[in-house]
């Protein structure tokens, strides 16, 4: 699948999804599922957890996480 030109970013893109199309699939696992919404408000809420900590666009970090759904 080709990218808009326009798309820079994984958040840009599930961003866009989300607004088309918000309660299509966006992952699954074991089970589990979690829509393109779901999927844009768990990362608007990190992206808003790291701001508050002072981290911003451009600063590098490392992300471990469960292999599970919330």
């Amino acid at each position: 699948m080709d990218m808009p030109m326009d798309i820079n970013t994984l958040y840009e893109a599930v961003a866009r999804h989300a607004r088309r199309e918000p309660d299509s699939i966006a992952v699954r696992h074991e089970g589990a599922a979690l829509s393109y919404a779901q999927l844009l408000r768990l990362a608007n809420r990190a992206a808003s957890g790291l701001a508050r900590r002072g981290i911003g666009a451009g600063d590098l970090i490392a992300v471990q996480l469960p292999n599970s759904l919330p």
